[in-house]
């Protein structure tokens, strides 16, 4: 919060520094700041885009820079999240963005990285007791731990596109679970094929029951028994 509290930072080696919501006006801080090109954490809460963009000019180029959507609000409703905002700040300076969620559940948090926040910042308490203003708004451990699993395994779904004709994983069940074309009843060969010939049942390790359509109005080159599966071959 001051230029002095950044020298102490510094002689104890910080990575790297959070500008919270109330420091996005304060020029002189923001300046001393960036000229250490080290990783940045801008918040983005009790600005508007004027004031924003003015605070983003002065780390762009200098340092990496992840701005966080910010709602000032204690708690923070639904409704006050703003995740188009922090899409509108991953367009609008073309940088790393997160959001610092100051609402009660996980849900915000869970929602921001699905949308593409690689930051998520939250209110930490060990009791929602404790005395301090952010303590009854925070999550105890319990709760945090729980919303650090689901961010891991929300980044880990993003991080491992999954390819829809890659059947090999549950090929097994697909020819267990589908549907084969079969005689609905004893079919002497010369059967010309009708609707009402042909019923669906598993495995599906016969014809698709997708490709019915193909064998109205074919003629059995062979006799069929009742729930036989009709192969390649049996028309002609």
């Amino acid at each position: 919060f001051s230029l002095e509290s950044v020298e102490l930072l510094e002689s104890i080696n910080m990575e790297m520094y959070k500008i919270p919501s109330g420091e996005v006006t304060n020029l002189p801080l923001m300046e001393k700041i960036a000229e250490l090109g080290k990783p940045v954490l801008l918040s983005s809460g009790m600005s508007n885009w004027a004031e924003l963009d003015q605070a983003v000019q002065v780390f762009k180029g200098t340092c990496e820079l992840t701005v966080l959507q910010c709602s000032s609000a204690y708690p923070c409703e639904p409704e006050q999240v703003g995740l188009n905002v922090m899409l509108e700040m991953k367009d609008r300076y073309g940088c790393a963005v997160g959001l610092s969620d100051h609402s009660m559940g996980m849900a915000a948090s869970v929602a921001a990285a699905t949308l593409g926040a690689t930051v998520i910042e939250k209110h930490f308490t060990f009791s929602r007791y404790m005395y301090g203003s952010d303590a009854q708004h925070s999550m105890e451990p319990e709760d945090f731990r729980r919303l650090s699993v689901a961010l891991k395994e929300t980044w880990t779904m993003l991080e491992n596109p999954v390819d829809k004709d890659a059947v090999a994983s549950y090929a097994e069940m697909k020819s267990i679970f589908q549907k084969s074309i079969v005689a609905a009843a004893d079919l002497p060969a010369g059967t010309v094929l009708l609707r009402e010939h042909l019923v669906f049942k598993k495995p599906g390790t016969g014809i698709s029951a997708m490709r019915y359509k193909e064998l109205i109005g074919k003629r059995l080159k062979t006799s069929l028994s009742m729930d036989q599966m009709l192969e390649e071959g049996h028309w002609e």
